[in-house]
């Protein structure tokens, strides 16, 4: 362990990485994912839900009715209910509501699609940066759990593509 941590000025600094690095890393990494993914002609894990999450939070920007879980526009019996907690919603509606007055709602609407992911992606680096700072070897040293996570990145990463409201 002594050869892991050197003590300077009183303080303990870990050998074994460097986060910024790291992190610029990830958001590289992250980006080209990204990018890949959009570039590539369907978007990897765009589906209904999200189309009907932009709904949602169109009906919530359109009446404010935080308690209304009704989407308008589905054509059933009955009303359709969303499942979804409107805690999920805030970030895009707080996104639109902001650049609403300069955008219009429905440009408004779609930058909040495109920025929140974007903004998800930086967080999932961040966790990602700690949870390898958790399990990095020392230098140089081959690390199996580090390929799994990589192996395995691009489909949490995907999640974070922006544009998935679309029906395109």
């Amino acid at each position: 362990m002594n050869s892991i941590f050197r003590v300077t000025g009183g303080a303990q600094v870990d050998d074994r990485w460097f986060p910024k690095n790291y992190f610029l890393v990830s958001i590289l990494l992250v980006g080209f994912l990204i990018g890949v993914d959009l570039f590539d002609a369907p978007i990897h894990n765009g589906d209904i839900d999200d189309i009907l999450r932009a709904l949602q939070v169109q009906a919530l920007l359109q009446d404010g009715g935080w308690l209304n879980p009704t989407i308008p526009g589905i054509h059933m019996p009955e009303p359709y209910i969303s499942p979804w907690s409107r805690l999920v919603d805030l970030p895009y509606a707080l996104i639109a509501l902001t650049l609403q007055s300069t955008l219009g709602q429905d440009g408004a609407l779609t930058v909040a699609f495109f920025v929140w992911p974007a903004i998800m992606a930086v967080l999932f680096c961040i966790g990602f940066v700690g949870v390898l700072g958790r399990i990095a070897p020392g230098r140089g040293e081959p690390s199996p759990a580090i390929s799994v996570i990589i192996f395995f990145m691009p489909y949490a990463v995907w999640e974070f593509t922006p544009g998935g409201h679309t029906s395109d």
